[in-house]
């Protein structure tokens, strides 16, 4: 069964059923039109236009639009009028609503093809593909808010930070505004061999002016549409953010980033947070990072307190496979007439030891050997006490 007389007049710049009366008022009474939010993908907003149940598969898609632009098709043929459509749905960017980006027909027949407009500000809508895949989809209304809003999208997909140094965001002559850039980090302390590495996304504002991030996303666990998160910053704005750098598990997961932007506030640590229904993940700030900045990023090597915190923050996280950099080696003492040290009065390192534990809040009955001091004190208590710069103390 057809739509008979149906036919649908398009406004793309109508936005019907943006007030939720179903209300189309580009056709006959018997088409209606919904607003769908974050549907099917995050940030972006389609009207769909469709029949009344009851009242027929398919309809007439006028090719004449009411703006006077006409739907192109494949090299260059003009339909009219278009008949055999289930659906037609108007892509909008959630910040900038009033342009439209994409035209998607679906026919009764189950193929789907997709319009964009001129890139020369014509008001025509040209053929850009035929797809069913709605990770093409998404890749695309991507690729045209760089096109026609200078705004870029950074993927911190691992397999996308992992290709080794390379650019990405936009197609043919407009450029790869974001490049991602391989760096490895290291302890400054001299003989230390361990390192891990981070991806830095940073957007290439050289390529033009007026370039701002449209927004952060990654694929959980793959490269698949129906699991991609959009990465919110505690409610910050994130248009301004210049550089992103990523650090992952074994995971395809970024756990820990931190974000370089002029804007006030946005700059720092941010840890993974909580996923909302439509794909939104709000990250929050790592404060006990601060001291660590872009500028030591950038340099490749931290120092042994700045080292082990990140290091500690990625174990948290769940990285376990992040050492920490070895404790700087205490200098040996020296004296002018080379005599042997004179050794502790008797009591001083078990009153050491008790002074110690008890300033952890415990008492202490007994003197202990190595073994046992561990057992009593645990492990940071022990670990402090072995670190420390006293001879006599390593002697206990």
């Amino acid at each position: 069964m057809n739509g008979g007389g149906n036919i649908l007049h398009l406004n793309v710049y109508g936005r019907c059923g943006e007030n939720g009366d179903r209300q189309c008022k580009c056709g006959s009474g018997n088409l209606i039109a919904e607003k769908k939010p974050n549907t099917p993908v995050t940030g972006f907003t389609c009207y769909t236009h469709g029949l009344r149940n009851g009242y027929g598969n398919t309809f007439t898609l006028n090719n004449k639009l009411q703006d006077g632009g006409k739907i192109i098709e494949v090299r260059g043929l003009v339909r009219e009028p278009i008949s055999g459509v289930k659906k037609v749905s108007v892509y909008y960017w959630d910040q900038a609503e009033t342009k439209p980006l994409l035209l998607e027909v679906k026919y009764g027949g189950g193929t789907t093809i997709y319009y964009a407009k001129d890139n020369n500000g014509g008001s025509n809508w040209n053929f850009i593909f035929q797809s069913q895949s709605s990770k093409e989809l998404e890749e695309k209304l991507d690729e045209l808010v760089c096109l026609h809003h200078n705004a870029v999208t950074i993927n911190l997909s691992k397999g996308l930070s992992t290709g080794g140094q390379h650019n990405y965001c936009c197609s043919g002559n407009h450029g790869q505004k974001v490049s991602v850039t391989p760096v490895k980090v290291s302890c400054n302390k001299q003989g230390h061999q361990r390192h891990f590495k981070y991806y830095k996304h940073e957007v290439n504002t050289s390529s033009g002016t007026g370039i701002k991030l449209a927004a952060i996303k990654y694929y959980v666990g793959g490269n698949s549409l129906k699991n991609r998160n959009n990465i919110t910053l505690s409610g910050q704005s994130i248009s301004d953010v210049k550089s992103v750098y990523a650090f992952y598990c074994s995971e395809n997961d970024p756990v820990l980033i931190y974000v370089d932007s002029p804007g006030q506030g946005v700059n720092g640590w941010y840890k993974k947070g909580n996923s909302d229904s439509s794909g939104n993940e709000e990250w929050t700030k790592v404060p006990d990072l601060r001291e660590i900045t872009h500028r030591n990023l950038d340099a490749g090597t931290l120092n042994h307190e700045q080292y082990n915190q990140l290091v500690g923050a990625l174990i948290e996280a769940g990285c376990t496979s992040y050492k920490e950099c070895p404790a700087p080696t205490a200098p040996l003492s020296t004296s002018s007439d080379d005599s042997t040290p004179a050794s502790p009065a008797p009591g001083t390192a078990e009153k050491f030891v008790f002074e110690y534990a008890t300033g952890l809040g415990v008492i202490v009955s007994s003197v202990f050997g190595g073994s046992g001091l561990t057992g009593f004190l645990g492990y940071k208590g022990y670990k402090l006490l072995k670190n420390s710069r006293d001879p006599w103390v390593r002697q206990i």
